[in-house]
């Protein structure tokens, strides 16, 4: 048997087992490959090609790959140009009625030259019975379905490509969930791709000198090999990483990639993770299909930097077909003899790199200085070799100085970048850089160290070994790979299914050391629950929490673990999009609130940003009562910090005011926030004094560099007052009892709150008319008038300068102004 035939013998044994694993405790396998196809293709309904068709735009496949190899920045391969859209069943496509009642919407797009699409769902809630299919046109494929079992709490679903430049999405919704208000289902983003990842290459592949994972150099690294893959996010990016195994063994799909890949607390959602993608030939560096999909996403949980780690806690166990391996990990810090790297060369099939030298150490190699000792060097490769689509990928201590017989493998670090290349079927003689693991394991806090996440019980394990997922056995109580949840019996009914999946209209939790605990989504109970964006433990609306447990419009809600959220109200001038910022689009996100009040005599505000590379934002804000806009932040670090990117750190959070003595610009801080506390904004607040303070206010944050992304998450005009003394009589206009005539002791001698010097009403009627005056003239010359109220200027004498007052409000009003304002 030789070398090829052994691997996949092995590996098929893999994923034989795996698959009569799946079976038995009763999951699918990958939705491509699903039983089930979508209904279209058995109902009398309207063929797709007589379906309206949207076209949503046009991919010029050598400009972007052009424009790709023009980069420089350090970051994700891009691989599709994202469309924003906004697009429900609610608002277009095509409803059919089907012969039992229940319904079928499709929805039909085309990007002209497309080489593959992908959807992300900003907005997706299926009820019990719906399913979603996304469908090729141009070929026999499609991906689904896609369930209410697919719903996660952070309320979105993105999918993996399918093939060609048109397709379709489609729903179908039983009768008897068709006024559910739970079906919430909105296509946000569309990726047209333009690298291909379906099988059909369309562009030169990666480099002559990379070795498939498939040649028998892999032999003694399969297992390792089952843990690598690459990732997709945003629908425009990929990047490559690790599964890893956890301290106490939990085998929670933990996930490693690096900083400069752009993932976030804002774009985890959007993870669609792709295993086994590799040639089946060695040699070829082809013919890999991208199958084995996992959706669901992720949260992320730490990042760091300088040692260029960022690490993600996927929503969804992989498919236990998908045959995949826990790595086991190095967090000495120990100087390895020799290391192999296993990535994604160029976005294509998977590969591995052999350096048979020890590491050395230094800071990063990208990105500006860095600290010195958080990463690994490789000063070259000796066969093999990492390409753009590498990033994030892992490099392995052999415990040997021979990198083809490993002692035991364990992942020591992910790649930042370097110089490394093909020059043609041999390696180039330069090297790469890797964060460190080891460094990774400590930084300030649970969200900058990997520690606390690894090893939760503080154990000081810093050596890990690898391992294959244990079959899940449903009704053990332990949650096991491939099971929603375990509550220690086969029963149906209680939240968790007889296959240990969670049950519609329930919520489970599973406590890493017993059964899970399942209950009722109730809205009410003090629970945020699977579907809910808040629950304060009532349904009563105008609180925050709204009777569906949704946030209410001018409220902020928290939601802790363990009892009921609490909503504030947020302050005037406040506003919490909590939206994402479109990469690489200088149009960018524009956010309005309305203000109140006069005339402004300072205005500051307070920006809370989450963003990986600041340096990539500009900042503006506009009064659209006047049309003044100014550029509060301009691609911060630019060129201070950074002369070609700006500041390559994470998040803003912090106020801007003219009056600061550092200029926010300046800023760039190694643990996040980058840009924090108070500084001056690029150009002057100033600009809106004297502006009224009154309507509505944008804020524009623009995105002018691809790669990273992140959330406009609030943003507050605070706004102070001017003070105006029209007449100069030192009381201000706010208080001036007669604003347009200088009377600084504010005289009122009947107490009406007009001064004397503007109300010549002596009758108190609501205008001067004859009587008042008639009333004025019989003190008129009276040189004791003294303080009485016909003394309007306040000389003791009821004279001609009293007359003059009387006669310019005759048949008018008295009040604070002038009388021709009256």
């Amino acid at each position: 048997m030789n070398t090829q035939e052994r691997y996949f013998a092995r590996y098929s044994l893999y994923r034989v087992l795996a698959i009569v694993i799946t079976a038995w405790a009763g999951f699918s396998v990958s939705a491509v490959f699903a039983a089930e196809s979508p209904l279209s293709r058995s109902s009398d309904v309207t063929a797709i090609k007589d379906l309206p068709q949207v076209t949503i735009g046009s991919v010029d496949v050598d400009q972007r790959l052009n424009e790709d190899a023009a980069k420089t920045e350090p970051g994700p391969l891009r691989y599709a140009i994202t469309v924003d859209m906004s697009v429900s069943p609610n608002s277009t496509g095509t409803w059919e009625a089907l012969e039992d009642g229940s319904q079928l919407w499709r929805y039909r797009v085309n990007a002209r030259g497309a080489t593959d699409l992908n959807f992300g769902f900003t907005r997706y809630q299926l009820p019990p019975g719906a399913t979603l299919y996304v469908i090729s046109e141009d070929r026999d494929y499609f991906h689904g379905p896609y369930t209410d079992a697919d719903n996660q709490s952070h309320g979105q679903h993105w999918t993996p490509m399918v093939p060609g430049e048109s397709a379709v999405i489609e729903l179908y919704v039983p009768a008897k969930e068709l006024n559910n208000p739970a079906l919430k289902l909105e296509l946000g983003v569309v990726g047209m791709g333009y690298r291909d990842m379906m099988g059909k290459p369309n562009m030169a592949r990666q480099g002559a000198c990379n070795i498939d994972t498939i040649c028998p150099q892999g032999d003694n690294w399969r297992d390792e090999i089952r843990s690598a893959n690459q990732y997709s996010f945003g629908g425009g990016f990929i990047c490559s990483g690790t599964l890893i195994m956890d301290v106490p063994g939990t085998f929670k799909p933990w996930y490693i990639s690096a900083t400069h890949c752009g993932l976030n607390a804002g774009n985890a959602p959007s993870l669609v993770m792709f295993w086994n993608y590799e040639s089946a030939v060695c040699g070829d560096l082809s013919g890999g299909i991208a199958d084995d999909a996992q959706t669901g996403g992720g949260i992320w949980r730490a990042a760091r930097v300088d040692a260029d780690f960022t690490l993600v806690e996927l929503n969804t166990q992989p498919d236990p077909s998908f045959a995949v391996y826990y790595a086991g990990w190095d967090a000495s810090g120990a100087v390895p003899p020799s290391s192999v790297g296993i990535s994604h060369p160029n976005n294509d099939e998977k590969a591995l790199a052999f350096n048979d030298d020890p590491l050395g150490t230094s800071a990063s190699c990208i990105g500006g200085p860095g600290t010195p000792g958080t990463h690994w060097t490789v000063d070259n490769y000796e066969e093999g070799m990492t390409e753009p689509g590498s990033s994030g990928s892992g490099i392995w201590n052999t415990y040997s100085t021979d990198p083809y017989n490993p002692v035991e493998p364990r992942l020591v670090g992910v790649l930042s970048g370097g110089g490394a290349a093909c020059a043609g079927s041999v390696p180039n003689n330069l090297g790469d850089c890797y964060g460190k693991f080891s460094a990774a394991w400590t930084g300030t806090s649970a969200s900058t160290r990997l520690s606390d996440w690894l090893d939760p019980a503080g154990t000081g394990t810093l050596i890990v070994d690898g391992a294959d997922p244990m079959p899940a056995v449903c009704g053990d109580s332990v949650t096991g790979a491939g099971e929603q949840c375990d509550d220690g019996n086969t029963a149906n009914g209680d939240g968790c299914s007889s296959v240990c999946a969670i049950e519609a209209g329930f919520s489970c939790s599973n406590p890493p050391d017993g059964p899970s605990v399942c209950a009722p989504i109730e809205c009410g109970n003090g629970f945020v629950e699977t579907g809910e964006q808040c629950d304060d433990g009532d349904t009563s609306g105008g609180d925050g929490c709204s009777a569906s447990c949704e946030v209410e419009e001018g409220f902020s809600c928290t939601a802790p673990a363990d009892g009921p959220s609490v909503c504030t109200v947020l302050p005037e001038g406040c506003s919490l999009p909590g939206a994402a910022i479109p990469d690489d689009n200088t149009a960018g996100l524009s956010d309005s609130l309305t203000l109140s009040g006069g005339a402004l005599s300072d205005l500051d505000v307070t920006l809370d940003v989450t963003h990986t590379y600041v340096g990539d934002l500009v900042v503006t804000l506009t009064n659209e009562s006047t049309g003044t806009a100014i550029t509060l932040l301009d691609r911060p670090g630019l060129p201070a910090i950074n002369p070609n990117f700006g500041c390559g750190n994470d998040n803003i959070s912090a106020t801007l005011d003219d009056a600061a003595a550092t200029a926010a610009e300046d800023q760039c801080s190694a643990t996040p926030p980058a840009i924090g506390g108070t500084h001056a904004p690029t150009q002057a607040l100033a600009a809106f004094n004297g502006e009224s303070a009154q309507g509505t206010w944008t804020l524009n944050v623009s995105d002018n560099a691809g790669q990273d992304t992140g959330t406009l998450v609030e943003w507050c005009l605070n706004a102070t007052a001017a003070t105006v003394d029209t007449d100069g009589d030192g009381v201000s206009d706010d208080v001036d009892n007669c604003q347009l005539v200088i009377n600084p002791d504010q005289r009122d001698t009947n107490g009406d709150g007009f001064g004397n010097l503007c109300d010549p009403d002596f009758d108190n009627n609501g205008v001067v008319n004859f009587l008042d005056v008639n009333n004025w003239t019989s003190t008129f010359f009276n040189t004791a008038c003294g303080d009485v109220d016909q003394d309007l200027n306040g000389d003791g004498l009821c004279n001609f300068g009293d007359y003059a007052i009387v006669v310019s409000y005759f048949l008018q009003p008295p009040g604070p102004g002038a009388p021709e304002t009256n």
